[in-house]
């Protein structure tokens, strides 16, 4: 599994981070293997999952 640490190197989200976002409206089916740059924008009800 990737940490936050190395997440966070690479430009990434945390896990922490992704869990905001599903508390907000995003559909987030698996917060651990989802990856997501932290540029990038979601609309409201956005859907997200590993590999998509």
């Amino acid at each position: 599994m990737i940490t936050d640490q190395q997440r966070r190197d690479r430009g990434l989200r945390t896990v922490a981070e992704i869990l905001e976002l599903a508390e907000s409206g995003t559909v987030v089916l698996d917060p651990y293997s989802v990856l997501l740059g932290t540029g990038v924008a979601l609309g409201k009800e956005t859907s997200c999952t590993p590999g998509s």
